[in-house]
C-alpha cells in the first residue's frame, strides 16, 4: 500500500506539545487542516476539516470497550439466577417420542444417551423424512434453544398450534458441528403451513415442536442423516430477555486524549496511557499523517500488566454538523446505499430499530467487500472512514460458528467499521477487534438471515506486552448526491487497496466449463436440458427428480447458448456436434412451453410437469406459487444471442425468435398504468401475483435487444420507457433493488449489473449520453459489490473442509444482497459491460475492474491440475462465506447460473473485441 503523499512545502505546520502546552499552526492551501485541542481533563486531541468539505475531531483519541470478566464461579451463579427467575422449561428427553416417515421406504428411528438424543434416518430407499416430537409445556412459549449437532444442511422443525396446523421453519446448520440453534416459535413463511386452520396464523397454545432430518436437506451423495441434540430449553417471553450473552459480558467504556502531541509538516505523533480498573494499563502511540483529503492513523497499542477479560479499542472522529441519521446519506458497500429505504428489517443500517440519538452499526469487516464506511450531510460535506491496511485474521473456533459469547483471542485482528449517533454527535470510526452490534446475523436461512438485537462481542486478551497494530484512513470531500458519494468514496477505497489480478487459464477453463454444462445435460423423452442442481463435490448421486429452469438460477437456454457457441469452434468435431445436438434438444423442449403468457419456469425431466427455481422438485407447482419477470428475461436475452450468432452462420432459427416475440408482444399488456412491469405472476394462471416495479429494469436489455433483432419499434418505447421508469424511481438515488428474486425487493447487486447492461445497450442504440452517464453510474454502484482485499482463512482450520481454501484471494468475489453475507462469483459475466464502459468513457479503471472479475472470479473454478475441492475441472459450487462461517457456504451444490455467467464473461467480450480478449485472458 502506498503512503499518503505529504508535500512539506504545501502544509505549513507546526505543532509542539510541552507539558500540555500547545504552540499551534494550521496547514495552508485547500489540503486538510488539523489543529490541535485541549479536552477538560487537559489531556490533548485533534480536529480537522477541509475548506468547503466536511470537519471532525477526536471526541476521545482513544477509546475502549472493556470486558472485565468474572470467574467461572460467580458467572454460573448469575447465570442460575438468570434462568430461575425466567419462565423456562426444559422439556426431559424421555418426552421426545419418534414420528414414522409417510413414506415406508424411508427408516430412522430416536435414541436416548443420558441428556442427549439422536434422530437417524435412512433413505437407502426412501425419498421423504424422519421426525422426533416433543410437546410444548409451557403456556406463552415464544422461542426453543437446544445444542444440535448434524450432517444435514439445513434443519427443519415443525411447530404445530392450537388448531392442528402444521408451521415449517428451515435453519441453516454447520454439517457435522455442534451449535446452539435458537428457534423462534412464530407462524410459517411464504405458504410454509398446512393442515389444521391452513391460515398462516400462529395460533395459541402450541401443541408440539417437531425436528426433522429429511433426504431433501442432505447432500445427495448420502443416504444416512442423524441430528444429535441437548439442553432443550423453552422459553417464554420473559426468559427471553433474562438471556444474557453472559451474565458477566457486558463490556464498560473507558477513553481518554494524549498526554504528549506534536507534529511537524504532514506528520504527528500523539502518546498516551489508559489505565484498566483491574491494574493492566494501555499504552498508545498514534502516528498521524496528512495528505491532500486523506488522514491516516497508524496506531501501536501495548499492553502493561495483566487483568482478567479483554478490550476492543476504537479510532473515530466525530463530524462536526452531522444531521441525524435519516438525514444524511450513507454509504457502506454491500450493505447501506443512502438509507432506510428499500432495507430489510433487522439488517445494518436499518430503519426498524433506529432511536434518535441512539443508534449503533458496528460491522465486522469481513462482511464487507471494502471496510469502507461513508457519510453525506446534506449540504455535501463527505467523510469516509477506511481500513486501509486489513489484516482480519481469526481462528477456526471464532470464524466458523455462530457464537454471541464473548471470546477473547490474541490470534483476533479483524475489525469493525463503526458508526454511533448519540445527543452529543455522530461518530464514524474502526474498532479492533470487531465486535458486532448492536445487531448482529446468525445463519442465513429460506426464510432469511437469523438476527438478533444483540452484540456479538470480541476481545484481545489484558496481557503484558500484548500489542495491537493497525491503521485506518479518513477521507474527505464534497460530493453532490449518493450516487457521487458511492462512486468517490469507493475509488478512494480502491486506490488505498490497490486490489490484484489473480491470473487464470481462461482458455482451459472456458473448455472444461462447457464440459461440465454437457455433463449434467439429461434427455427423457422429448424433454432435455441441463438440470437445475447437482453437487460440485466428489460423491454426489442424481438427483431424484431433476429439472429444468429457465433464467436466474436455471439458466436453461443460456446453457444452450454458451454449448452453441462451444460447438460453432470446431463444428465438425465429435464434441462439437453432440453439444449442437444437444443445445437444439433443449430448445426444443422450451418452445412447446405456452408464454403468452408463461405458466411455469420450467419442467421436471422425469415427467414433464411444472417446475419453478424456487419450489422443491418434490413438491407440486400449484397457483398459489409466483413465476419471475426476471427468469424470462433472463433466458429470453439468451435465445435471441443464439438466434443472432446462428442467422450469422447462415441457419435460420424463425421458430426461436417467434417464441420470444410471443413473450415479449404479452409482456407489453402487463405494463402497469403509472408505468414499470410487474415483479411476479401467480403459476398455471399468468394472473398477477406482485405488483411491484422495482424489477422493471429488467425489461430494459430485452426489450432493447428484441428491437436490435427486430427492428420493431414499440419494442424500442418499452424499453426507453423501462429505462427512464427505473431510473427516476430509484437508480438515480444509488437504490438499486429487486435483481434477486430470492431477496424481494432489497438493494442488491443483480439489480445493479441488468441495469447496467440495459443502459449501456440503449447508448449503443439511441447514441444518447444520458444512458452513457447511467450506465456509468450503474457500473460504480455494481463493482462496490466486489471485494477489493484479501479475507483469510483461519490459520488453524481443516483445508480439507473449507470451502474456500487457504492461501487463495477473496478478492473479485462478490456480496449477493443486502440483509446477509454469503458471496458468489456472478459478476463474471459483467466483463464485456466494463471493458466496453473502459472504451466509450475513456476511464481505464472500468478496464482494471475487467481484468479482474475475467480472472479472480474463477479462483475456486476446478483445473486439470487441481480440482480445487470439487469434482473436477470447470465445476464450482454456487456461493461462499467470507465471514461467519468464514469459508464454509451454505452447501457444496452447483447450479447451471455459476458456469453460463462465467462462459457468457468470455463469449460476450470475444464477440465484442476478440484481440482485447486475448490481451486481458492472457494476462
Amino acid at each position: 500500500m502506498k503512503p499518503v503523499p505529504c508535500k512539506v512545502a504545501s502544509l505549513a505546520c507546526a505543532l509542539f506539545v510541552l507539558s500540555g502546552t500547545i504552540v499551534d499552526a494550521v496547514a495552508a492551501d485547500n489540503a486538510l487542516k488539523l489543529t490541535p485541542t485541549k479536552n477538560a481533563d487537559g489531556s490533548l486531541g485533534l480536529s480537522v476539516s477541509m475548506p468547503g468539505a466536511a470537519s471532525a475531531k477526536q471526541a476521545a483519541p482513544l477509546r475502549v470497550s472493556l470486558w472485565e470478566k468474572q470467574d467461572d464461579a460467580d458467572s454460573k451463579r448469575q447465570s442460575a439466577a438468570a434462568q430461575d427467575s425466567a419462565d423456562m422449561r426444559c422439556p426431559n428427553p424421555a418426552q421426545w417420542r419418534f414420528e414414522k416417515s409417510p413414506d415406508p421406504l424411508t427408516k430412522g428411528g430416536l435414541k436416548r444417551n443420558d441428556g442427549t438424543l439422536r434422530l437417524d434416518g435412512d433413505f437407502a430407499k426412501g425419498k421423504r423424512y424422519v421426525a422426533a416430537a416433543c410437546p410444548v409445556a409451557l403456556a406463552g412459549a415464544v422461542e426453543m434453544r437446544l445444542q444440535v449437532k448434524t450432517n444435514q444442511n439445513r434443519l427443519l422443525v415443525r411447530i404445530v398450534d392450537a388448531t392442528g396446523q402444521n408451521h415449517q421453519h428451515s435453519f441453516d446448520v454447520i454439517p457435522d458441528g455442534t451449535q446452539e440453534l435458537i428457534i423462534p416459535l412464530v407462524a410459517a413463511k411464504e405458504k410454509n403451513f398446512w393442515d389444521g386452520a391452513k391460515d398462516g396464523v400462529l395460533h395459541t397454545p402450541l401443541k408440539q415442536v417437531k425436528l426433522l432430518v429429511a433426504r431433501d436437506t442432505l447432500d445427495s451423495d448420502k443416504d444416512l442423516g442423524f441430528c444429535e441434540f441437548s439442553d432443550v430449553r423453552l422459553l417464554g417471553p420473559e426468559a427471553v430477555k433474562a438471556q444474557p450473552v453472559n451474565p458477566a459480558t457486558a463490556p464498560v467504556t473507558l477513553q481518554g486524549g494524549y498526554a504528549s502531541l506534536r507534529g511537524a509538516g504532514g506528520e504527528w505523533l500523539g502518546t498516551g496511557v489508559l489505565k484498566t480498573p483491574k491494574g493492566a494499563a494501555l499504552e498508545f502511540t498514534d502516528r498521524w499523517t496528512v495528505g491532500k483529503n486523506t488522514l491516516r492513523l497508524r496506531r501501536e497499542v501495548r499492553v502493561k500488566g495483566n487483568a482478567p477479560g479483554g478490550f476492543t479499542s476504537v479510532a473515530s472522529l466525530q463530524l462536526v454538523d452531522a444531521q441525524p441519521w435519516p438525514k444524511m446519506e450513507w454509504f457502506a458497500p454491500g450493505m447501506i446505499y443512502g438509507n432506510f429505504d428499500h432495507m430489510r428489517d433487522n439488517s445494518f443500517g436499518s430503519g426498524n430499530y433506529y432511536k434518535p440519538g441512539d443508534y449503533t452499526v458496528w460491522i465486522r469487516e469481513d462482511r464487507m467487500p471494502a471496510p469502507l464506511l461513508a457519510a453525506r450531510m446534506p449540504a455535501g460535506g463527505s467523510f469516509a472512514v477506511l481500513n486501509s491496511a486489513p489484516d482480519s485474521a481469526t481462528t477456526a473456533a471464532e470464524g466458523q460458528g455462530f457464537s454471541r459469547e464473548p471470546m477473547t483471542d490474541a490470534r483476533f485482528r479483524f475489525g469493525a467499521i463503526v458508526a454511533e449517533e448519540r445527543p452529543e454527535g455522530t461518530t464514524l470510526g474502526y474498532a479492533v477487534p470487531g465486535s458486532e452490534g448492536t445487531l448482529s446475523y446468525g445463519r442465513k436461512t429460506g426464510a432469511g438471515p437469523e438476527v438478533e438485537q444483540k452484540w456479538r462481542h470480541r476481545y484481545n486478551p489484558l496481557s503484558d506486552n500484548f500489542v495491537q497494530r493497525y491503521e485506518v484512513s479518513f477521507w474527505f470531500g464534497k460530493t453532490k448526491d449518493t450516487n457521487d458519494l458511492v462512486a468517490r468514496s469507493w475509488r478512494w477505497a480502491w486506490d488505498e487497496l490497490e486490489p490484484r489480478v489473480n491470473p487464470q487459464d481462461i482458455e482451459t477453463m472456458r473448455a472444461s466449463m462447457v464440459d461440465v454444462l454437457n455433463q449434467n445435460y439429461i434427455e427423457i423423452d422429448d424433454r432435455a436440458g441441463v438440470q437445475f442442481l447437482a453437487l460440485a463435490v466428489p460423491g454426489g448421486k442424481p438427483h431424484p427428480n431433476p429439472k429444468v429452469i429457465l433464467g436466474f438460477t436455471g439458466y436453461a437456454l443460456g446453457s444452450a447458448e454458451m454449448m452453441l457457441v462451444e460447438a460453432n469452434r470446431n463444428p465438425d468435431s465429435e464434441r462439437g456436434r453432440l453439444l449442437r445436438r444437444n443445445a437444439e434438444k433443449a430448445i426444443e423442449s422450451f418452445l412447446r412451453m405456452p408464454i403468452n403468457p408463461p405458466l411455469t419456469e420450467g419442467f421436471l425431466l422425469k415427467s414433464g410437469g411444472a417446475a419453478l427455481s424456487t419450489w422443491p422438485s418434490g413438491r407440486k407447482v400449484t397457483e398459489a406459487q409466483s413465476i419471475y419477470l426476471r427468469s424470462f428475461c433472463d433466458d429470453m436475452k439468451s435465445l435471441m444471442r443464439a438466434y443472432e450468432r446462428e442467422q450469422k452462420a447462415g441457419r435460420t432459427r424463425a421458430e426461436w425468435l417467434a417464441w420470444v416475440r410471443k413473450f415479449g408482444d404479452w409482456l407489453l399488456t402487463q405494463e402497469q398504468p403509472g408505468g414499470g412491469f410487474p415483479r411476479s405472476w401467480h403459476a398455471l394462471s399468468g394472473k398477477l401475483y406482485s405488483a411491484s416495479t422495482t424489477g422493471t429494469f429488467n425489461v430494459v436489455p430485452f426489450y432493447a435487444q428484441l428491437y436490435r433483432v427486430t427492428g420493431h419499434k414499440p419494442y424500442l418505447d418499452a424499453a426507453l420507457r423501462s429505462g427512464e421508469f427505473a431510473w427516476n424511481t430509484g437508480h438515480g438515488r444509488a437504490r438499486f433493488t429487486g435483481g434477486t428474486i430470492d431477496n424481494p425487493d432489497v438493494i442488491d447487486k443483480e439489480a445493479a449489473t441488468i441495469a447496467l447492461e440495459g443502459y449501456l445497450v440503449l447508448h449503443h442504440i439511441t447514441r444518447d449520453q444520458k444512458w452513457l452517464d447511467r450506465a456509468r453510474i450503474a457500473a460504480d454502484i455494481a463493482e462496490t459489490w466486489m471485494y477489493i482485499w484479501n479475507v483469510p482463512m483461519p490459520e488453524d482450520a481443516d483445508n480439507e473442509k473449507l470451502h474456500w481454501k487457504r492461501g487463495v484471494p477473496t478478492t473479485g468475489i462478490q456480496l449477493i444482497a443486502t440483509g446477509h453475507s454469503l458471496n458468489d462469483a456472478y459478476m463474471c459475466w459483467d466483463v464485456e459491460s466494463y471493458a466496453r464502459l473502459a472504451r466509450e468513457t475513456g476511464d481505464s479503471h472500468y478496464m482494471d475492474v475487467a481484468r479482474i472479475l475475467l480472472h479472480n472470479t474463477k479462483a475456486m473454478v476446478g483445473t486439470p491440475e487441481d480440482h480445487r475441492g470439487t469434482l473436477g475441472p470447470g465445476w464450482q459450487q454456487e456461493h461462499y462465506c467470507f465471514t461467519l462461517t468464514r469459508g464454509i457456504g451454505r452447501h457444496r451444490e452447483w447450479l447451471p447460473w455459476v458456469t453460463v455467467s462465467h462462459l457468457r464473461g468470455i463469449n460476450d467480450l470475444i464477440d465484442y473485441d476478440p484481440e482485447l480478449y486475448r490481451q486481458l485472458a492472457g494476462e
